[in-house]
């Protein structure tokens, strides 16, 4: 049986033992950043290509998170905008 820990509830990761925590919130955080790295470079191929347009969106950003899913502050920080 192999072992997902994605699959865990709060009250099962309280179980398990401080070495074990450590390596998956280690392995965790380098996960996300290597994820957020490639959601990156697809959402600038997007934008450059055009790519958006064949789904009628009016951006790459518009494709993943529709205009009234985004918190506003996220969208002005998400489109390089400032506060």
């Amino acid at each position: 049986m192999e072992f997902d820990p994605v699959s865990l509830t709060l009250d099962e990761v309280m179980q398990i033992d401080p070495l074990a925590l450590h390596h998956l919130a280690t392995k965790s955080a380098g996960t996300l950043t290597r994820y957020q790295a490639l959601l990156g470079r697809l959402l600038l191929a997007i934008e450059r290509t055009g790519a958006y347009l064949e789904h009628g969106c009016s951006g790459g950003c518009t494709m993943l998170w529709p205009a009234d899913d985004l918190p506003e502050r996220g969208s002005r920080t998400f489109h390089g905008g400032s506060d």
